[in-house]
């Protein structure tokens, strides 16, 4: 975590953190909701407050492996505290947000299956990383023979194939969760209905944060979310700044795509820019020239090569923890709903 999301953080009112369901259930049976009456809404106004914070701290957008770490890890902030608002709401409250808990459950299956989407296409990436790491040890320690420069080349070839993204054939249209029917709009923007005003806005940004990385990391912007409507922006305080922030990052994305890339985020055009230069100075097997030309060019062409794949690493790592880390949150939100789902009956 950067100073500035450390400040940011230790800035910010906190929530209650995110309890197992049976610590949950045992804590809510011995607190007397009736008397804390006002605690959801004080709650609700924090959560609004937090959140737009956090939309300003992504700002501005940018389509590498960094920036995309931040949001999820946000996300996943944004996710621990509409839980302690749900958690926190008076049992009387349930006929206002049973249809929006309901509706939640089911847009959060879409989540957890784009969470693991995700993870299988970092995966794939990191295999690649490991052919360039492999490619870069024949090169650095081998003879420059044909056989070495051969092995090279091979893994150069197997990693552009990790790194390049799905094909168009390949490319996934998920649109299912992403999109919020009028009704639960509706529901959502009504100033009593605390809970269901904050699993909207959660749900909001786990399209928008999910759709964002889908987007990038398989090279297709047909799942990104749609912005929150117009007329439903003063009913939101965060929801201006919601719209403005997707509209530049999916503005950014777009126009990458515009051409003919697979894959637009910044770390693995770099990657590629130099496993590019090192096939070049390679060359091809039957090229007489090839071992001059690897003598007099290589080395330099490999070390920019180790400096690409390290400034990948990490932002490649930690976004896979974040998206792993945030698949187990959201598995324990649900539980946690289910729990307040059951205890309200």
């Amino acid at each position: 975590m950067s100073p500035a999301e450390a400040s940011y953080f230790s800035s910010t009112p906190v929530l209650s953190p995110l309890r197992s369901a049976a610590a949950a259930a045992g804590k809510r049976k011995s607190r007397p909701r009736s008397s804390t009456k006002e605690y959801p809404s004080l709650l609700s106004r924090s959560f609004d407050y937090n959140l737009l914070r956090r939309l300003r701290a992504l700002d501005p957008p940018s389509v590498s492996f960094a920036w995309l770490a931040r949001a999820v890890h946000l996300l996943a902030a944004t996710q621990a505290d509409a839980v302690a608002v749900v958690e926190n709401s008076a049992s009387s409250d349930v006929d206002k947000y049973s249809s929006s808990l309901t509706w939640y459950m089911d847009a959060s299956v879409e989540a957890l299956d784009v969470c693991n989407s995700v993870s299988s296409d970092i995966e794939s990436f990191m295999r690649g990383r490991l052919l360039v790491r492999f490619a870069t040890r024949i090169l650095i320690s081998g003879s420059h023979s044909p056989e070495d420069l051969r092995r090279a080349r091979d893994c150069i070839v197997d990693a552009g194939e990790c790194l390049g993204g799905r094909s168009e054939k390949e490319r996934r249209r998920r649109r299912r969760g992403w999109g919020t029917s009028s009704s639960v709009l509706e529901e959502a923007s009504e100033a009593g209905n605390v809970v269901g005003r904050v699993l909207y806005a959660v749900q909001a940004v786990t399209a928008l944060v999910l759709g964002v990385v889908l987007a990038v990391v398989e090279g297709s912007a047909a799942a990104t979310p749609v912005p929150i409507p117009g007329e439903y922006l003063s009913c939101f305080s965060w929801a201006a700044e919601f719209n403005r922030l997707q509209s530049a990052v999916l503005g950014q994305i777009r126009r990458r795509l515009a051409g003919d890339k697979r894959v637009v985020v910044d770390e693995i055009e770099a990657l590629n820019d130099r496993l590019r230069s090192v096939s070049d100075v390679i060359g091809r097997e039957d090229d007489k020239d090839a071992a001059t030309k690897t003598e007099s060019n290589l080395r330099g062409c490999v070390r920019e090569l180790e400096r690409a794949t390290e400034e990948m690493s990490d932002g490649l790592d930690d976004l896979l923890n974040g998206v792993n880390g945030f698949f187990r949150l959201l598995l324990s939100t649900r539980s946690v709903l289910l729990d307040q789902i059951r205890e309200e009956c």
